[in-house]
C-alpha cells in the first residue's frame, strides 16, 4: 500500500517537473481599450494613471486584440529630481467570483534604471519606443519630463516557464517616491490592467 502511494507521489512530481521545465508561449489581451484602470478602494493620496502623466497627446486604439499606441506623455507627478521611485507589481487571477492574489509579485527598489535595461520586459514593450530616450533617461518620472514615442503596438506575448496559466488576470502597479532621506512623498500612484491570458 505505501509503495503504491509513494509511486503515485513520485509520478506526480515527475509530471509537475515536466510541466515546469517546458517554456510555453502566452499572450495577454487587455479588455479595456484605454488599457489602464483605477485601483479600487484607494486612499485619497493614491493617484491613478492620470496623476502621473498628462496623456492628452497619447492615444490607445484596440485592433484585433493588439493595442496601437501613438503620441506623447508629460509627467506631472509632484515629486522632486533625485527622488527614488519604487515599483511593486502584483498579479491577481479572477476565480470563483473574486480576485485571488497569485505568487507573481515583484518589487523594484529603484525602478528607473530597470526601464532602460534591454533584458527587461519594460524595455521590450515600452521604453525602446521612446525617441528622446537620451534626454529623459535621468529625469523620467519627474514633473515636466516629456516622453516622445514612435507609434508602436502593445502585443504582450511572453515565454513563461512554469505551471500553465490562463484566464482573466489583473496586474496592479504601485509606484512610491522617496526623497534623499528615504522618506516617502505625500502621494503615490496605483493603476491596473485587466485582461485575458491565453496560451498560443
Amino acid at each position: 500500500m505505501w509503495l503504491h502511494i509513494e509511486f503515485l507521489f513520485v509520478s506526480f512530481l515527475v509530471i509537475i517537473f515536466a510541466i515546469c521545465s517546458s517554456a510555453l508561449n502566452y499572450i495577454f489581451v487587455a479588455e479595456n481599450e484605454d488599457f489602464f484602470e483605477d485601483c479600487v478602494n484607494s486612499k485619497s493620496n493614491v493617484l491613478n494613471f492620470d496623476g502621473i502623466v498628462n496623456k492628452s497627446e497619447l492615444s490607445f486604439t484596440l485592433h484585433d486584440e493588439v493595442i496601437l499606441v501613438s503620441g506623447n506623455v508629460t509627467f506631472i507627478w509632484d515629486i522632486q529630481p533625485g527622488d527614488r521611485v519604487q515599483a511593486t507589481f502584483k498579479t491577481n487571477k479572477y476565480d470563483r467570483g473574486s480576485w485571488q492574489l497569485t505568487p507573481y509579485v515583484m518589487k523594484m527598489q529603484d525602478f528607473r534604471p530597470t526601464l532602460f535595461d534591454k533584458d527587461q520586459h519594460f524595455y521590450k514593450f515600452w521604453t525602446r519606443h521612446i525617441i528622446n530616450v537620451e534626454e529623459i533617461k535621468e529625469t523620467i518620472f519627474y514633473p515636466g519630463t516629456k516622453i516622445i514615442h514612435e507609434p508602436f503596438d502593445i502585443n504582450v506575448t511572453m515565454e513563461f516557464t512554469g505551471v500553465p496559466v490562463s484566464g482573466r488576470y489583473k496586474i496592479t502597479t504601485l509606484l512610491k517616491a522617496y526623497d534623499s532621506n528615504n522618506l516617502p512623498r505625500d502621494t503615490s500612484i496605483c493603476f491596473e490592467v485587466i485582461g485575458e491570458v491565453d496560451r498560443l
